[in-house]
């Protein structure tokens, strides 16, 4: 799969589409991306939980969604940054799990 930043931050933007299959699609590639960076940050962290990883997405999703609309855009942004391969991104992506387990 490709971990370029605006096909991410699409397939997030897809979540809120009202196509069901679309939905289901996008939400597949993205929990598939997320895995595979969690992975990444395993080899990288040794302290990093073993969770059940659909949970903790389904949990980013929910708290990004349950934000002001500002607040919501920075948050995807940084979703999708953190989830591509851009320089930063496993850096990115583990401050924002950080971030949303001190949130919820």
């Amino acid at each position: 799969m490709k971990t370029d930043f605006v096909e991410i931050e699409t397939l997030i933007k897809l979540l809120e589409s009202n196509d069901v299959d679309e939905v289901k699609i996008a939400s597949s590639k993205l929990k598939m991306n997320f895995r595979n960076k969690m992975d990444e940050l395993k080899l990288r962290e040794s302290h990093v939980k073993n969770e059940d990883l659909d949970a903790l997405f389904n949990r980013i999703i929910f708290y990004i969604y349950s934000q002001s609309e500002d607040q919501k855009r920075i948050l995807i942004n940084k979703l999708a940054w953190s989830l591509s391969n851009e320089n930063g991104s496993l850096d990115l992506f583990e401050d924002l799990l950080n971030f949303i387990n001190n949130q919820t």
